[in-house]
């Protein structure tokens, strides 16, 4: 809106004015904007500064599991992303001076320590076993694996590992099939000792669920 403010002055004694000039100023317009900010790029039109982007080329407000990471560069989409078990991981059992050791090494799904996997998809287990059995040298061993939560899904070891000696430690790898879960989530591979006649003939996880300090692998189900 602009306002013309005209001022008169008398000149002399005639009782006659004179316009001498006008004043022009310009009001804000209410309307218009005083944040002061510029206009930012954003490529992807997700409502976020290209600058700012944590996705660029995704949505940024699409997180479905939560872990601050929108879904489009999301790697593991199940919550926040696992650190990868040890390439070695080992079970000892001592009992009157004498040991029963399990170790699996470079355990990995599907190729990862840490896999992704469609439900009820079967995604393959490898990994490198040593076991030696002094505390009942003539027992059928068996090391077990499956899922926590979950069950035992087989045994990649089913024998007498005794050879010369019990302190000599059977040694192999394995190649066992996992079956992912139809509930999407984390699941931890595990492993744990059985001593039955044959794999499977005791209850699931023989006399209880393996320790977290068993995992070797972990498992994502969309």
């Amino acid at each position: 809106m602009r306002v013309a403010v005209v001022v008169a002055f008398a000149l002399g004694g005639s009782g006659c004015s004179q316009i001498l000039g006008m004043m022009d100023p310009v009001v804000q317009d209410a309307t218009a904007d005083t944040s002061g900010e510029a206009s930012c790029p954003d490529q992807d039109l997700d409502g976020v500064c290209d600058v700012d982007d944590r996705c660029a080329g995704g949505d940024d407000r699409i997180d479905t599991d939560g872990d601050g990471i929108p879904d489009l560069c999301d790697t593991w989409p199940c919550g926040v992303a696992p650190i990868a078990p040890a390439s070695q991981v080992m079970f000892k059992q001592t009992q009157s001076g004498n040991d029963l050791t399990i170790i699996l090494s470079n355990s990995k799904l599907a190729g990862m320590p840490l896999a992704i996997a469609a439900p009820g998809a079967s995604v393959a287990l490898t990994t490198m076993y040593s076991i030696a059995d002094c505390i009942c040298p003539n027992c059928i061993d068996q090391i077990e694996v499956g899922m926590a939560p979950g069950v035992r899904a087989g045994c990649v070891y089913d024998a007498n590992p005794t050879m010369a000696s019990c302190m000599t430690p059977t040694t192999g790898m394995a190649t066992f099939p996992i079956i992912a879960p139809t509930t999407p989530g984390a699941y931890e591979i595990r492993f744990n000792l059985g001593q039955a006649f044959a794999c499977g003939t005791t209850p699931n996880w023989f006399a209880q669920a393996p320790s977290a300090a068993t995992t070797v692998a972990v498992l994502c189900v969309r």
